[in-house]
């Protein structure tokens, strides 16, 4: 697995600060121009596209979307790779944080490989990691948590076939209250183990 050095991390970083910075300006701008009351800001869906597709990038988009709907905002698969089955990737959602990894089959035909974007990325970007299934190392990237409480995060979760709510994890000696409220946003619920 490739990591990202510290410049482009903040190069990340930068791009991501710029984006919430464009969004916040519209919505704001947004709800200022209309009498109406306002609405809770539309949550975006980030995704990452890499690998053979013309113009690879993160994307957002404003609802859950597909593989094909993906390629097509990054412009579509290099010359001359083809899909298989391009009705299934019309079908394939893809949620949120979500990295699609275009390549090459033997055969010549393009196939896709799904990961997790890097967690810089997606804690950058407010997308919130699984404690249900976050490993250690990627637990001890979010801001608060070091590699002890990490530990006792993932030890907990072992012994109790995961967690049924983020309050559990003021089970973890050295995870309070106050430290739990300041994860939340960093943290969120997905499938037990």
């Amino acid at each position: 697995m490739n990591s990202f050095s510290r410049s482009q991390a903040l190069v990340v970083l930068l791009v991501s600060l710029l984006l919430l910075s464009v969004y916040g300006w519209s919505h704001h701008t947004q709800h200022s121009k209309s009498k109406k009351s306002p609405q809770l800001p539309t949550k975006y869906v980030f995704i990452q596209v890499a690998g053979k597709v013309k113009n690879p990038g993160i994307y957002s988009f404003y609802q859950a979307v597909t593989v094909a709907q993906v390629l097509a905002r990054a412009g579509g698969l290099l010359s001359p790779l083809r899909q298989v089955d391009e009705s299934a990737w019309a079908q394939d959602q893809i949620g949120n944080g979500r990295r699609i990894q275009i390549i090459t089959e033997p055969s010549g035909f393009a196939s896709q490989r799904l990961e997790w974007m890097a967690v810089p990325i997606r804690l950058a970007l407010g997308v919130p990691l699984d404690v249900n299934q976050a490993s250690v190392a990627e637990l001890t990237q979010v801001p608060g948590i070091n590699d002890k409480l990490a530990d006792g995060i993932v030890a907990l979760r072992i012994r109790k076939g995961g967690f049924s709510k983020l309050d559990n994890l003021c089970e973890v000696k050295g995870i309070g209250p106050a430290t739990v409220r300041r994860l939340k946003q960093y943290l969120t619920l997905g499938t037990k183990h």
